[in-house]
């Protein structure tokens, strides 16, 4: 089993209306995204707590409230990101 230290840890957001976001890493208005395979995977643990802690002291602009995220809905993020494109040939 990989540990929390071993991998690069995903930014979660929960809506005012409950709608789960992934912080994506991209400026302007595709900084968030509702699905996991564009989540940013360029955090450690402590850099997620600190970002998504940055992001709810704007809260109040954004309506969204940030964690790092860590247990199943990480796996979530791993394993969209893992698979291959549906769209793509080979």
């Amino acid at each position: 089993m990989t540990s929390n230290t071993d991998r690069c840890i995903p930014i979660v957001g929960r809506t005012a209306s409950g709608e789960t976001v992934w912080y994506t890493g991209r400026a302007g208005q595709g900084w968030i995204s509702p699905d996991p395979k564009e989540a940013f995977l360029g955090f450690s643990l402590e850099g997620a707590r600190s970002r998504a802690k940055q992001f709810n002291q704007m809260e109040f602009v954004h309506g969204i409230w940030f964690t790092a995220c860590l247990g199943d809905m990480a796996e979530e993020v791993y394993t969209a990101q893992a698979a291959p494109d549906e769209d793509v040939p080979f």
